[in-house]
Formats: structure tokens, C-alpha cells, sequence
């Protein structure tokens, strides 16, 4: 005969799984629950379920299974980084908030499985009073700090960047293009992250010649410029197209260069400049200022 193992725990820890979930899906921002909720599906939940599936049965003081939960949470946390960088939703909140959310629910699952299975022999492990040594209390404490240092450093340096800057340039198709795959329109973009403001100028050809220029992009910092243009038939032979970025401060430097492949075809994109040689193998295809 098997008797009924309290399973209440179970409960509560999916309640506050699904619970912590809500807060990041509501459409408003609430921080002062975002926080707990963080912290509970990052330091706890996943810890205490695997805790509860794994070791089940196991006679551990309070101060075991606290440690137990916080280490299998580092754990999950870890190896779900590197599952998740490797997956096409990389490190994105969502992608966070579905793995840390089953992890929790599978192990709470498993758990209350074995609970079910385990016979009325088997003692509910003791709660125990919270006894933790000065060796223990010193290790949490070190890795508390060594989290904090981490976190801190991670964030000062984000803030406090004093690189040179960057500039970013893209060209995309803007429409889907023909039955055949044929793209027709050309979206660019250009993105000012040098922490100053630029003038640039922006090239684009197609069938190796020049179609049309945008002699100035004036960007203050953190500025985007964006345009669609349209190639019309007389470069429907033309094999791909391409765009070059120029700062007026030195306009005949090609900074960025971009190209756009339309169906097979002909026709190369000259470089732009004066004096310019050809590319060797080793050498990069783009240049920054």
C-alpha cells in the first residue's frame, strides 16, 4: 500500500514559477517585480526542481539544500548558455524566460512523479534547522562577491565605453522580388555610433557603373539615415549591386562596402578613389577611419 507524500511544496514552486513568467509577459513595466521574479527564476526555481528530482529521498540539512539549490541553478544557468547561444533565438530575454521556465516545470514534474512511486517506507527527509558552518557561510559569501565584482564590471565597462566608435552600413532587398527571385529595390542604411556627429556620402552601383549618389548624410550621435531606391530596367542584367560609405571629412576613403547579390549575371562594382589598388588575398575587405 502506498500512502500520500506531501506534495504542497511542488505546488507552490510551480505557482511561483508561473507566476515570475507573468511578470515579464504583462504589456506595462513593473521593475519592482521584475527584480524578485529575476532573481527567483535565476537563483532558485530551476535549482530547487532539479534538487527535488535528483535527489529525492536524500536526508540533507536546510543548509545542504539551500546550497544545493543555488548550485544547480549557477548550473542550469551556465549550460543553458551555452545552449542556447548555439540555438537560432540566442541569449534574448524570451529565450530565458522558456528555458529557466522548463527546467523548473520539467524537474517539478519529475519530482512529483517520484514522490508518487516512492513507498510509505521511505522518510520524508527532515527539515532541520538552518545550521551553516563558518567554512560555508565563507564560500557563499565569496561567490556573492565574485558575482557582484563580475556584474559590476560587466555594466561599468558597457556604460563607460571610450572606444573610438563605430559606423554601421547595410543594404537589404526592400521587396520581395519577383516569382524568379529577382531583387528590384535596395534598402541602405546607415547608423552614426562614433559618439560625434559625420557627414557622409553614400554610393550605389549596379552593372559596374554609378546609379545614383546621396551626396550628404549629415548624423548626430546615435543618428540613423535610411533609404529605398527603386533599379530600374536597365539594370535587370546586372548580377548584384553594391553601395559604398564615404565621410566627407575624407571623401575619397571608402569606409564601408557592401554588396547585394540579384541572379546571375554580369557586371563588377568598381572601387572608388583615386589611386586605389587592386585587393590583395590577405588583405580585408573593408577599412575603418
Amino acid at each position: 500500500m502506498r500512502s500520500r507524500i506531501p506534495s504542497r511544496d511542488l505546488a507552490i514552486m510551480a505557482l511561483l514559477t508561473v507566476l515570475s513568467v507573468a511578470v515579464f509577459l504583462v504589456p506595462f513595466d513593473m521593475p519592482a517585480a521584475r527584480w524578485p521574479a529575476a532573481l527567483l527564476l535565476v537563483f532558485w526555481l530551476p535549482g530547487w526542481a532539479l534538487r527535488e528530482a535528483i535527489l529525492h529521498g536524500a536526508r540533507m540539512s536546510a543548509s545542504e539544500r539551500t546550497l544545493y539549490a543555488i548550485g544547480l541553478s549557477v548550473i542550469a544557468c551556465v549550460l543553458g548558455a551555452f545552449a542556447l547561444n548555439a540555438l537560432p533565438w540566442g541569449l534574448t530575454r524570451d529565450a530565458w524566460i522558456t528555458y529557466l521556465n522548463g527546467v523548473t516545470l520539467a524537474g517539478i514534474g519529475v519530482a512529483g512523479v517520484r514522490r508518487l512511486g516512492t513507498r510509505a517506507t521511505v522518510a520524508t527527509p527532515g527539515r532541520g534547522r538552518l545550521r551553516i558552518t563558518t567554512r560555508q557561510a565563507a564560500m557563499v559569501t565569496a561567490a556573492i562577491l565574485l558575482f557582484a565584482g563580475a556584474f559590476y564590471t560587466a555594466r561599468v565597462d558597457a556604460l563607460n565605453h571610450t572606444g573610438p566608435g563605430f559606423t554601421q552600413f547595410s543594404m537589404i532587398p526592400a521587396n520581395d522580388g519577383n516569382r524568379d527571385g529577382t531583387v528590384h529595390a535596395v534598402k541602405l542604411s546607415v547608423a552614426n555610433h562614433k559618439g560625434h556627429a559625420m557627414v557622409y556620402a553614400v554610393d550605389l552601383y549596379a552593372g559596374g557603373s554609378l546609379v545614383t549618389t546621396w551626396p550628404s548624410v549629415p548624423l548626430e550621435p546615435g543618428g540613423v539615415w535610411e533609404a529605398t531606391f527603386t533599379l530600374d530596367e536597365a539594370h535587370d542584367s546586372t548580377r548584384m549591386a553594391g553601395a559604398h560609405l564615404r565621410g566627407l571629412d575624407r571623401p575619397d576613403t571608402v569606409i564601408r562596402r557592401v554588396r547585394l547579390w540579384r541572379y546571375p549575371g554580369a557586371g563588377p562594382i568598381p572601387r572608388r578613389g583615386p589611386g586605389r589598388r587592386p585587393r590583395s588575398p590577405g588583405q580585408p575587405r573593408f577599412t575603418n577611419p
